[in-house]
């Protein structure tokens, strides 16, 4: 575990990062980006930046905050108006160029575990639309269905391959960027969540490509 307030350590990631860049990396995912403090982005933000102006850096804002939220008030606020995962997205703008969109993610499940329909769905897309909206112009928001730490979209659409399909569809008609999970394109999907408790489930939607 690295102590992020650190300046050893702050020096130390900073420069791996570089190193990536110095390489032809032109957008870097950072995980677990509630981990680290303010602190910490702060530094490795404005040190990549001064070097590599254009490199995106893109947050997994995703789980509870380990650290107090840099304005409290807003933070606050958002939860009340929003919910948790908006409010935590919310907390980066300013910090990064953009994060991945957990909360686009669940408002697909959502949308398939409820109305069990994508295309045409007035809900879904209205809900898309506020969503997008509180999000200033410049901030990308990363779509995906599915990831790692997630069931598969399959999985979650109930093995319904329209749904699935008009998932990507939809996805892929925003205006925001769009990665599709290894194995996506194979219609991988796990046969029970990975959420039931068990040890390593997540083993169950990190399967070997043939």
């Amino acid at each position: 575990m690295f102590n992020s307030k650190n300046k050893d350590v702050q020096q130390y990631l900073t420069q791996k990062a570089l190193d990536l860049c110095d390489m032809g990396f032109d957008a870097i995912r950072l995980d677990h980006a509630t981990g680290p403090c303010y602190a910490f982005w702060k530094y490795f933000v404005r040190n990549i930046k001064a070097k590599y102006p254009k490199v995106r850096l893109i947050g997994e804002v995703w789980g509870e905050l380990d650290f107090k939220p840099h304005f409290y008030i807003r933070y606050f606020l958002n939860k009340l108006r929003y919910d948790a995962q908006e409010a935590r997205q919310l907390e980066y703008v300013g910090i990064f160029d953009g994060v991945l969109d957990f909360r686009y993610q669940q408002f697909m499940c959502e949308a398939v575990h409820k109305e069990n329909v994508i295309i045409n769905n007035r809900k879904l897309q209205e809900e898309v639309k506020l969503h997008f909206a509180r999000y200033p112009t410049g901030f990308q928001l990363w779509l995906f269905l599915d990831n790692h730490d997630l069931n598969r979209f399959l999985f979650e659409c109930g093995g319904n391959e329209k749904l699935f399909e008009d998932g990507i569809y939809y996805s892929q008609q925003q205006y925001m960027p769009w990665l599709m999970f290894y194995g996506t394109e194979k219609e991988f999907t796990n046969k029970k969540s990975i959420f039931d408790g068990t040890p390593y489930a997540d083993e169950r939607v990190r399967m070997c490509l043939n």
